[in-house]
C-alpha cells in the first residue's frame, strides 16, 4: 500500500467521467499520487444509477470491494457519484451493502475530498456527506490523461427532471448551466 494514494473506478456516464478527472485533479493538487487498485490507500467508487443493470453490478462490486478489504486497516474505501442519492433513502442501501465503507460524498464534495481523507485517516468511519450548495464544475481546471484524443468539459450539472421514470434528477439536481 502507497501511503496518500488514490484508486478512481468509473461507472456510468460523461459526466462522472468528468467528475472523476476533476477529483483526480484535486487530490493530486493536494499531493496525493494515482495508484492501482492493490496499491492505493483510497478506493473512490464512482457509481452510476441510470440503469438497474449498472446498479446491481455496482453493488456487487461494492460487495466484492467489503470482502476483499474490510479486514485492513489501512485500505479505504469512498463511494461517490449518483447512485446513494436517487432516492432519499438509498444511502441505507449502500451501507448495508458495503458496511466497511469510510465516507460517501455528493456531487459537490469533490473540494473537500483532502480534508475528508484527514478524517479518515484519524480513523473516523462510515462518514456521509452531503453538500449544502453546489459546485460550479466548469470552473474546475481539468488535466486529461496525456495521449487522449478527445477531453470532457463539463458546461452543466443535472436535467429537466421531466422523465417520471428516471432517478438521475435525484442524484444531480435541476439543471444547472
Amino acid at each position: 500500500m502507497i501511503e496518500n494514494s488514490f484508486y478512481i473506478e468509473t461507472y456510468g456516464c460523461t459526466s462522472n467521467k468528468a467528475d472523476s478527472y476533476i477529483i483526480t485533479n484535486i487530490l493530486i493538487n493536494s499531493g496525493y499520487a494515482q495508484a492501482t487498485l492493490e496499491d492505493a490507500q483510497f478506493l473512490i467508487i464512482n457509481t452510476c444509477a441510470v440503469k438497474e443493470q449498472t446498479e446491481n453490478k455496482i453493488k456487487e462490486r461494492l460487495k466484492n470491494l467489503h470482502e476483499l478489504y474490510h479486514k485492513l486497516s489501512d485500505k479505504y474505501i469512498i463511494v461517490a457519484g449518483c447512485l446513494p442519492h436517487i432516492t432519499p433513502n438509498y444511502i441505507d442501501v449502500i451501507e448495508k451493502t458495503i458496511p466497511s465503507f469510510s465516507a460517501i460524498i455528493d456531487l459537490d464534495n469533490f473540494k473537500e475530498l483532502p480534508e475528508i481523507f484527514d478524517k479518515i485517516k484519524l480513523g473516523n468511519k462510515n462518514l456521509i456527506y452531503k453538500s449544502r450548495e453546489t459546485i460550479d464544475k466548469s470552473q474546475i481546471l481539468i488535466s486529461h490523461p496525456e495521449g487522449k484524443i478527445t477531453g470532457i468539459i463539463p458546461i452543466s450539472e443535472g436535467c429537466l427532471g421531466s422523465c417520471t421514470y428516471c432517478c438521475v434528477k435525484h442524484a444531480r439536481g435541476k439543471l444547472n448551466c
